[in-house]
């Protein structure tokens, strides 16, 4: 067993690292993204302001998805970089 001296602020750093809810915000814009390309490839809309409106919301969720999706990746990136000193530091200390 290693023991790792750890601040209060840096505990609270690993606390909020945690990704899930930029990939809650993911899973859900992804979803509607899914929903609404479905349902513009299958259904005839012949209001031409639906149909306008279901591209521009495809738009805005696909960005939506990237931007969390990307958001999502650096959190576990950091995560993982501040995990990795951690595990460093008790190597050192322990010898």
């Amino acid at each position: 067993m290693r023991f790792v001296q750890l601040t209060l602020d840096e505990i609270d750093d690993l606390r909020a690292s945690s990704n899930s809810v930029e990939l809650a915000f993911l899973g859900i814009c992804f979803g509607a993204l899914l929903t609404l390309s479905a349902t513009l490839a299958t259904v005839t809309i012949e209001s031409e302001v639906a149909r306008v409106a279901f591209v521009v919301l495809i738009v805005m969720f696909a960005l939506a998805s990237a931007f969390f999706a990307t958001k999502a990746v650096q959190a576990h990136r950091r995560w993982k970089r501040r995990f990795q000193r951690y595990e460093e530091m008790a190597q050192t200390s322990s010898e």
